[in-house]
């Protein structure tokens, strides 16, 4: 096993976890141990290259413009001559010789817009670059590409051989004789552990005795990665997370197809429709679909010579109901008879798009089988929509100096004061903290039924936890593991909607809110939820409609859409979106700041309401969506979330609910004697108003009357009034938090951020045109056909929330994700009429336009006046 036994190694990474969750907390350096950086790393030339030696460009930077992107330096024949010579002037060449024992590089790394660098060490540069009178060096740091951008192909061709013998090269196939190169041809490279894992399990080990010699450091990289740039917050941290997951989902789009990769590609079976071909054109609306006995169906990938695999994917959609795969098994080996197990994957049961199901692969596999072992619900067949492959000589685009720039974060603006450098050391030592988090979660998280909160320490790394990659699969196991089997029969509930609009207009007619949506649902499913035959919301994802809605005086044949509506009925009488509408439903109330026009759809808890029984059933609906593919799109402040979830409560997320308050007791605590006396004198007692506008008293007045706030009391004052308002609405959400832990295990929260919780419950708020067109899939139709132009001129003049109000007439929700179908009126003469919907099919049925302006006019008039169902048959039946 080496320096450390293996069975100390899981114990190493809490140990180093742990102690770099407590310095990230307090702000502190984080430890040497896991910003390790090797002085020296050996390299020969490789033997696959047939040279006795090659020569290597070194340059002062890494971000020097002096590279021409696509060529190595010696094949440079830009045009811009000034560029050239600079390049001339900046760089130096070296010969590396096999025979001479090669180059000495560090294990610094960085990858930038022109590629892949790594840094020369310092003897290499006083061996080949010193001057041999003075010792004097061109340049204090040297850098050598290991790939070029343009060409990803390309790589350092020499191979990597540690100090400790950790992997070996043979050279001794070299051909004696042969002309130096200045560009050979790639080689892949087995690439051996990162030597920083190695040195937290020595470090972290708590072995008797010496834990055995190890390679110097580079200080100065190590210290890069150690220390925060200055000013660093724990929200910093977050927001860094959440950018670089956001950026490495959108780049992994970009990553092709596989014809490169892939000789040939064969499978199990397929039906006459949707065979092989479909796998590799880049298509999610085409699929291949098996045609076989239940779990034996299969992908056989024969992989091109000298192919190592980064990551595999494969293209699913949860549209597929029963051909979802629901367990991928993957093997690799060289001929079909010979495979081993690869990796063994259950993806998350409701994704759209494409899912990781190999990653990281150290050697050249010729077979590659993806075997489908089970679909959902005990499915007969599968589909597969596409795959896609990374391979080991492409660059990795996730992680590249440049993404930093001030432009991409622009929804980022906290990151946008630090630069890319500082940005791009922080971002890869975290990494290294998630990589040791992924590889002890598993012995950390309990049982899905442990209502425990998890090591309470590891709360703190919750702002990085998008950088995971094995929570997901968690998640999706907790989950699974604690469903219950879905009911016989959906329950079917008879709602009256012009009731609910009556009181929705007039709330104050009847306190008991008996004819909103929200009441006449929880009355009809109520004595289910008493008895045995419980309604738990605990059923697989895939059974997403929970009850059957029959609006009363409407014609509809709920599939779905009757559903979805009254989800977003409730949504709307529990936070109306509108902020000149009444409340009408007495759970929550309109935010302070709702009141100065901050935030003015923000609501927070009613901290007056004593219905506890159904604030526990708003939480069962809560986790519900969770569990589900539905959204019940409240907007609640971060507060809320943070608390549902376990996340740590500091002062400052209540300014989102009443900035006000915030702005006053700051301006009172840093006040002047003086100005206090001036301004404030007699002005304040120790009282409160809540949420609810009812009045609390903070400290007992004596018989002369009320407490006044003076200078030498105004920090209790202020310590009062916080106490207060962070504690309102407290037993309420208990009551919340009691509902969704019913539904959904306490350990899944502890795998979330807030801001993931928020969204997988209440959708994406943000409603672009560019995520609608994603969302959006054309029948029958053409992208250049006027009325799909018109439609997309239409949706870029509405605000947010008309398209919010579009999102619902098709498919019944306000947030996305929700995928729309949109075809032509067919043979219809008929133009300039009003479009239709089917929310059950979540079809948008587009009339002909004589012009964009007509377009808006309808769209925008539907939108707004046609809510109500009158009639859903299916569009697609015609």
């Amino acid at each position: 096993m080496g320096l450390v036994e293996k069975h100390c190694l899981p114990l190493a990474r809490i140990r180093c976890v742990v102690d770099c969750v407590t310095r990230l907390h307090e702000n502190q350096p984080l430890p040497e141990a896991l910003c390790y950086v090797p002085a020296e790393v050996h390299y020969k030339v490789s033997s696959a290259l047939g040279v006795k030696q090659i020569k290597l460009a070194v340059y002062p930077s890494p971000t020097t413009g002096a590279a021409v992107r696509g060529k190595s330096p010696a094949q440079s024949d830009s045009g811009n001559k000034k560029t050239d010579t600079v390049a001339q002037q900046s760089m130096k060449y070296v010969m590396v010789e096999d025979c001479n024992g090669g180059i000495y590089l560090t294990g610094e790394e960085v990858s930038n817009v022109e590629g892949q660098w790594i840094r020369v060490s310092q003897r290499s540069m006083l061996q080949l670059l010193s001057d041999p009178e003075t010792g004097s060096l061109p340049f204090e740091t040297g850098w050598v590409q290991m790939w070029w951008e343009d060409c990803p192909g390309e790589r350092l061709e020499l191979c990597k051989c540690e100090s400790t013998g950790s992997t070996q090269c043979n050279s001794n196939d070299t051909k004696t004789g042969a002309e130096p190169t200045d560009h050979a041809q790639p080689l892949r490279v087995k690439k051996p552990k990162p030597r920083w894992n190695e040195v937290v399990e020595n470090t972290y080990a708590l072995k008797l005795g010496s834990v055995g010699p190890t390679t110097a450091a580079l200080r100065d990289s190590v210290e890069k990665l150690q220390k925060a740039p200055p000013g660093w917050t724990r929200q910093h941290e977050e927001d860094l997370a959440q950018f670089l997951c956001e950026r490495v989902l959108s780049d992994n789009k970009k990553l092709g197809n596989i014809e490169k990769y892939v000789s040939q590609v064969l499978v199990s079976s397929y039906t006459d429709s949707d065979s092989v071909e479909h796998l590799t054109d880049n298509n999610h609306a085409t699929f291949w679909e098996s045609d076989g006995r239940q779990g034996l169906h299969w992908i056989r990938l024969m992989i091109r010579d000298n192919i190592i695999i980064k990551q595999l994917m494969i293209d699913v959609d949860n549209e597929d109901d029963t051909y979802v795969p629901r367990r991928i098994v993957v093997m690799g080996g060289p001929t079909t008879h010979d495979l081993k197990k690869l990796n063994d994957v259950s993806p998350s049961i409701s994704t759209t798009g494409y899912i990781s199901i190999l990653e990281d692969m150290s050697e050249h596999y010729p077979v590659i089988e993806i075997r489908i072992k089970e679909c959902r619900e005990g499915g007969i067949d599968c589909r597969v929509h596409g795959i896609m492959i990374q391979s080991l000589n492409e660059k990795n685009i996730g992680l590249r100096m440049e993404i930093f720039a001030e432009d991409k974060l622009t929804r980022y603006p906290r990151l946008q004061s630090f630069s890319e450098e500082q940005l791009y050391y922080r971002m890869t030592s975290l990494q290294r903290l998630m990589s040791l988090y992924d590889s002890i979660i598993h012995i950390i998280i309990p049982h899905w039924s442990n209502t425990v909160d998890t090591f309470h320490c590891l709360k703190k790394i919750r702002p990085l936890l998008p950088l995971s990659k094995k929570r997901r699969n968690l998640i999706d196991m907790f989950l699974k593991e604690s469903e219950t089997r879905r009911p016989a029969d959906l329950p079917r509930l008879y709602i009256n909607r012009r009731a609910a609009l009556e009181h929705r207009q007039d709330p104050l007619m009847d306190n008991t809110c008996r004819h909103t949506v929200f009441m006449q649902v929880y009355e009809a499913i109520k004595p289910k939820i008493d008895t045995k035959d419980t309604v738990d919301f605990r059923w697989p994802s895939n059974y997403d409609q929970w009850w059957e809605c029959k609006f009363v005086s409407e014609g509809i044949i709920d599939q779905g859409g009757g559903f979805r509506d009254s989800l977003s009925d409730i949504a709307e009488e529990l936070c109306p979106a509108d902020s000149d509408s009444p409340v009408p439903l007495p759970f929550f109330v309109r935010a302070p700041n709702q009141y100065r026009d901050m935030n003015c759809d923000v609501y927070t808890i009613c901290p007056s309401n004593q219905q506890h029984h159904l604030y526990e059933w708003i939480g069962m609906l809560l986790g519900a969506c969770l569990r589900g593919l539905e959204q019940l799109p409240v907007s609640l402040p971060p507060l809320f979330w943070k608390r549902l979830c376990g996340d740590d409560i500091t002062w400052h997320d209540y300014i989102p609910i009443d900035a006000a308050t915030v702005d006053l007791l700051h301006s009172i605590e840093v006040m002047s004697r003086e100005t206090f006396d001036t301004q404030m004198s007699n002005l304040l007692t120790f009282t409160t108003i809540l949420s609810d506008e009812t009045s609390v008293e903070l400290k007992s007045h004596d018989l002369s009357g009320d407490v006044f706030v003076t200078y030498d009391n105004r920090l209790e004052y202020i310590k009062l009034v916080k106490d207060v308002k962070m504690k309102e609405g407290l037993a309420q959400m208990d009551s919340i938090s009691s509902g969704f832990l019913k539904v959904v295990p306490r350990v899944v929260l502890d795998l979330l951020t807030w801001k993931e919780l928020e969204r997988k419950v209440c959708g994406d708020p943000e409603v672009s045109v560019e995520a609608l067109k994603t969302s959006c899939q054309l029948d029958s139709m053409s992208p250049d056909d006027n009325s799909v132009q018109y439609l997309w001129q239409t949706l870029s003049s509405f605000t947010n929330e008309e398209r919010s109000k579009f999102l619902r007439f098709v498919t019944g929700r306000r947030r996305l994700p929700a995928t729309i179908y949109i075809c032509g009126k067919g043979t219809s003469e008929v133009i300039d009429s009003l479009p239709e919907s089917s929310t059950c099919s979540r079809s948008l049925v587009l009339p002909e336009y004589s012009s964009a302006k007509v377009a808006e006019a309808k769209i925008r008039y539907a939108i707004y006046n046609c809510v109500a169902i009158d009639t859903d048959k299916d569009q697609w039946d015609e």
